[in-house]
């Protein structure tokens, strides 16, 4: 059994061969993305032998999938490398989500050529991932609302909690008193915009929640209010590598980890293991993956928060689609990084 630091390290070191690289770009009709329309996708596939390892790009909208997969084409050495050479080789060269996308293609395509996957790389269970449904502004103006979003939610799946997004301009207090009385919110992001009132209100009614990126200025406010809440900060857009702990200049208590943001799983598990030994709780966050990339970021937070509210609800490609249960659960039983294909016996 090793811990994330250690299992950044082996799988950095896992051998690899590719003989061709793909780039395929596309849509997939989901429920919730930008004003109804479909969330346009990237996928890297590295081919080596009979096998295929699957990376997915983040990038949000046609043009920018079209960008990603010129800026990449040309960027993947095909021969034999290791995960950790061929990173090394892409830094610097690209953003952080491209490379992230190669490099969990890289993960997944050496895993499979080596019979493995990450649990039994780390000696770890697959445990049942905790996760909220999370309802952003697109997703609640489709339901004609903020909280009628909610609703719905629950009377389709009666256990659900929530992310939710909060808008530049706040809340009424009416607002966060309903939600309050619903009971099932479990972070708010602000998305580090907003006002120190709108942190507040929102610890006042939702003392358990996890206040997820609150704007700067309430983050340097020093008054008796701000310390209230201080010890429910958690940081996901201030944070793009572990490097960024060190400087912030507040102390989060929770750190929402996601690999596209940070460059790659390497870096995000590099990001866990900081927060096992600086004592803070980690969740893992999606980027509205519709691929390969939520399968693998399941797989990051069944290793090391399968407790905790991940951010990581199935994608609903329809209304009629239903609302699973949480916790979701997890095989151990696959070659590869997160795809399902089932390793022999």
């Amino acid at each position: 059994m090793i811990g994330p630091g250690e299992l950044a390290k082996r799988l950095a070191g896992l051998a690899l061969n590719i003989d061709e690289c793909r780039i395929e770009v596309g849509s997939v009709p989901t429920v919730g993305y930008y004003d109804g329309a479909p969330r346009p996708t990237g996928t890297i596939s590295l081919i080596g032998g009979h096998d295929v390892g699957r990376g997915e790009n983040v990038d949000w909208t046609p043009e920018d999938q079209a960008a990603f997969r010129d800026a990449v084409q040309d960027k993947v050495p095909i021969g034999s490398t290791t995960v950790g050479d061929l990173t090394q080789r892409l830094e610097g060269d690209l953003v952080a989500h491209h490379r992230a996308a190669i490099e969990a293609a890289a993960i997944d395509l050496a895993l499979r050529q080596a019979g493995s996957n990450p649990f039994v790389v780390a000696g770890l269970p697959a445990k049942p991932v905790t996760f909220c449904w999370s309802i952003g502004h697109d997703l609640a103006t489709t339901a004609g609302g903020l909280l009628q979003a909610v609703r719905a939610t629950l009377e389709a799946e009666p256990g659900a909690r929530f992310k939710l997004d909060v808008p530049a301009e706040g809340w009424p207090e009416s607002m966060w008193s309903e939600l309050a009385t619903i009971g099932r919110v479990r972070t708010v992001d602000f998305k580090r915009q907003g006002s120190p009132g709108s942190v507040a209100l929102a610890h006042q009614y939702l003392p358990e929640a996890w206040l997820e990126d609150p704007p700067l200025e309430a983050l340097e406010d020093d008054s008796e209010q701000s310390h209230a809440w201080a010890d429910r900060v958690a940081v996901d857009g201030y944070v793009t590598r572990v490097a960024d702990l060190a400087v912030l200049p507040f102390r989060p208590t929770a750190i929402n980890v996601k690999a596209p943001r940070m460059g790659g799983p390497l870096e995000a598990l590099r990001c866990i293991d900081l927060c096992c030994q600086s004592g803070w709780a980690c969740y893992i966050g999606g980027m509205f993956e519709v691929g390969p990339g939520r399968l693998q970021a399941r797989v990051l937070a069944s290793l090391f928060s399968s407790s905790q509210w991940n951010d990581l609800a199935p994608i609903r490609v329809c209304d009629s689609d239903p609302y699973p249960p949480s916790p979701l659960p997890m095989s151990s039983g696959f070659r590869g990084f997160g795809e399902a294909t089932v390793m022999a016996d």
